[in-house]
């Protein structure tokens, strides 16, 4: 009997200990379970967190962009310190024709391609400190161009322009031309600022001018008058005044906004939308019959009278 008792209790202290060591494994399985629960959380916050970046901001400034003047032929472009700036092409140069006046006739000398850049250079200069003005000075000093007509040759020529700024708006103010050599003799002309064809040259400040087909620019004429010269601008380009960075501005094309076959279009239109409103006014108000004759009632009775 005592042995049988004390094998009982060997059996139960065993059982107690082995669930005492496995309820001790279950715990420490649990713990390192939460454990790692716990890191893959904190890894998962961890990873849905937005860092915040600061803006980072970054200034440019354009550094001062230093162009060569040029003189032509084709392209011309000028600047000098705080002066105003001088932005021009043409198509294959500058043409100028010559004519003889005689007895108030006029007969063409001959025509030139100014098709070389000009050696005098190109300069600028104020013409009024009370008025925001500009002179441009082209100098072909010491060329020679060689007629089409006749073949005989031109040298030192100069050309003058002057614009001024009103109200925003540049304007080409006078053009001159300036020593110009014709058998033997030295003149100065006046160029008119408006072209046969009725172009001004002109366009708002930071916008150029462009006319592909500007016409013709005359010399004034006078009584002692001997000679006479035009010029032309092929394919104009030119802006003044404001010019960035040697580019052109958006182009301001030549010609009126509202030309003379635009305004007869217009007035036409009218005038025939008015003749249909008339006459489709005076159909609306015709009024058909609204009494007939009843065969079975009383005959409609019209007095006539003589």
């Amino acid at each position: 009997m005592m042995s049988l008792s004390a094998t009982l209790v060997g059996l139960l202290v065993l059982v107690l200990a082995s669930a005492s060591s496995m309820e001790k494994e279950f715990f420490e399985t649990v713990d390192d379970i939460g454990r790692i629960q716990r890191s893959l959380l904190q890894a998962e916050e961890g990873s849905g967190e937005e860092k915040a970046v600061e803006p980072s901001t970054t200034t440019t400034t354009e550094e001062p962009l230093v162009l060569e003047n040029v003189a032509g032929p084709t392209h011309f472009y000028f600047q000098n310190g705080n002066l105003p700036k001088f932005l021009m092409k043409v198509h294959k140069g500058i043409n100028l024709t010559l004519y003889e006046v005689m007895s108030n006739r006029t007969q063409e000398y001959d025509t030139y391609v100014l098709d070389e850049p000009a050696k005098g250079g190109i300069s600028g200069s104020k013409i009024d400190l009370d008025k925001d003005d500009f002179r441009v000075h082209i100098d072909y000093k010491g060329q020679t161009f060689t007629g089409q007509k006749t073949g005989e040759s031109l040298t030192s020529l100069e050309l003058e322009m002057n614009f001024e700024m009103v109200s925003g708006t540049w304007t080409l103010t006078s053009l001159q031309l300036v020593n110009v050599p014709l058998k033997g003799q030295l003149h100065t002309l006046d160029m008119a600022a408006t072209t046969d064809n009725g172009y001004k040259v002109s366009a708002p400040s930071g916008l150029a001018f462009t006319c592909y087909r500007p016409g013709m620019f005359h010399s004034a004429r006078h009584n002692e008058t001997t000679v006479a010269a035009g010029l032309k601008f092929p394919d104009l380009q030119l802006q003044v005044f404001q010019v960035h960075r040697g580019q052109f501005g958006p182009d301001w094309e030549c010609g009126e906004l509202m030309s003379i076959g635009l305004w007869v279009g217009i007035l036409v239109s009218l005038a025939f939308a008015t003749i249909c409103f008339w006459g489709f006014s005076m159909l609306a108000s015709i009024n058909t019959m609204d009494r007939f004759d009843d065969p079975k009632g009383k005959a409609i009775y019209i007095p006539q009278t003589d």
